[in-house]
């Protein structure tokens, strides 16, 4: 998450991190985390084939500059925080260990509007509205994170 106080572009970052590994690990992306814990896979970050067989691009470009979006996305881009507190009413990623599902898999993570409607009870909608809100209790809420920013990229002339 790059926590430090100058800002440096890729190609710096990426002779540091040649030269320093270890510095790098720990001041530039303080990777002290449990890896279970994180919101996305490493994967996702660095590219390549993943153990299910599907493909991710990944996200370096060294030719992009702060808050310049990549060219030719093909959707918008959600920014969410780890530390903002998720009020009633916002946009958010929620996982829920999902309890009363049967199975392996109960553990989900979904984006939706987070309600607080009752201390017992959250209330997760859906922003399609042909899919009904699901009502959990609050003990299956493992854990929420707020959106911050929401980017759309900009309209090509034609």
């Amino acid at each position: 998450c790059l926590l430090y106080p100058r800002r440096l572009n890729w190609r710096k970052l990426a002779h540091i991190k040649a030269q320093t590994p270890d510095r790098y690990a720990i001041l530039y992306q303080q990777e002290d985390a449990d890896p279970a814990l994180v919101l996305g896979a490493p994967l996702w970050i660095s590219g390549g084939t993943g153990t299910d067989g599907v493909e991710y691009q990944g996200c370096w470009d060294a030719d992009r500059d702060l808050w310049e979006l990549p060219r030719n996305l093909p959707g918008d881009v959600i920014v969410f925080s780890l530390d903002k507190q998720v009020s009633s009413g916002d946009l958010a990623l929620v996982r829920t260990s999902w309890k009363s599902q049967k199975g392996p898999d109960r553990s989900r993570t979904v984006f939706c509007r987070f309600f607080a409607d009752d201390p017992e009870a959250i209330r997760l909608q859906f922003l399609r509205s042909e899919v009904p809100p699901y009502i959990l209790p609050t003990s299956e809420v493992e854990r929420t994170w707020g959106m911050v920013l929401h980017l759309r990229p900009p309209t090509r002339p034609g």
